[in-house]
């Protein structure tokens, strides 16, 4: 996860012109007038709640003088467009599968009191999750992913609320997703609150997952009893409008590009650039894999 920048990253100045575009690509994704009317929301929000510089900053973010801020829903819309360009082009240059899959990572022990969010480091809990991937067999791939947060919240209280960090990456790979799975549940343990800290699904939209990867909208996960099916479920409802002050105050701190998660690759720019031994890895595997379809 990125410190602060001193030169946030600007989406803004990037050339558009791509068939990896979501704009092009994705019917349903977010238009401007809907990224428009959730920022004028967020500025109300940030005003009631005592946050008048956030909610400055916000509000005049507007066309030649924008904000950059990874609390604003119109320069965060242009970071997702961007995203899933800088992926595709990488893979295509590298000659990389298309195929792949997506691991979604609820890393425990991060759970973070709402009260102490505002002091939370990312850097702790991203070094931990590269950590345990580098001890698997993804060691050597190529992984672009997110970080996303959600509040937790008991129905009848029986916990305190917390926001829980978790990982949604990206891995084209012809890695087996069977043994990757069992390799990662060993590294990411089930807890009383995480039930299903690892999820792998395969890669099949990349346009439209990538830019899941960095969605901007967060969500409160309820737990309740379900008396009709006799166990547990979880609720998904908006977030508090406290609790989205202090995750809005969050994101600005860390800027758009702090909540990329990157394995095996850097971004220098608008692009995302591998290193010269995880090219040669990449190359050795592809020949491996060639001569076995011979």
């Amino acid at each position: 996860m990125s410190k602060p920048q001193k030169r946030p990253f600007n989406p803004w100045r990037f050339t558009f012109k791509s068939r990896h575009d979501p704009v092009r690509k994705l019917p349903d994704f977010e238009a401007e007038f809907f990224s428009e009317a959730w920022k004028a929301n967020r500025v109300h929000v940030l005003r009631r709640h005592e946050e008048p510089v956030l909610a400055a900053k916000l509000n005049w973010c507007l066309e030649g003088k924008r904000c950059l801020s990874g609390a604003c829903p119109i320069c965060g819309r242009m970071f997702r467009r961007w995203f899933p360009i800088a992926l595709g082009r990488l893979v295509r240059k590298l000659d990389l599968p298309t195929s792949g899959f997506i691991i979604s990572l609820v890393p425990a022990g991060f759970e973070i009191p709402l009260k102490d969010f505002r002091s939370f480091d990312p850097q702790a809990v991203e070094n931990h999750v590269r950590r345990n991937l580098k001890k698997t067999i993804l060691r050597d791939e190529v992984i672009i992913g997110g970080l996303d947060l959600s509040v937790n919240e008991d129905s009848k209280g029986d916990f305190t609320p917390y926001v829980q960090p978790h990982f949604y990456v990206l891995v084209p790979s012809l890695i087996s997703s069977a043994e990757v799975h069992r390799e990662l549940r060993s590294l990411f343990r089930q807890t009383e609150h995480t039930k299903r800290p690892v999820n792998i699904v395969k890669l099949a939209d990349l346009e439209a997952q990538a830019t899941y990867a960095l969605k901007s909208v967060f969500e409160r996960r309820i737990k309740y009893f379900d008396v009709a099916k006799g166990k547990h479920d979880t609720r998904h409802l908006p977030l508090r409008p406290l609790q989205e002050v202090e995750l809005l105050v969050f994101l600005d701190r860390i800027g758009m590009t702090g909540r990329l998660l990157l394995l095996n690759v850097r971004r220098r720019g608008y692009r995302f650039v591998v290193e010269e031994k995880v090219l040669a890895a990449i190359r050795n595997r592809t020949q491996r894999h060639s001569g076995t379809l011979e």
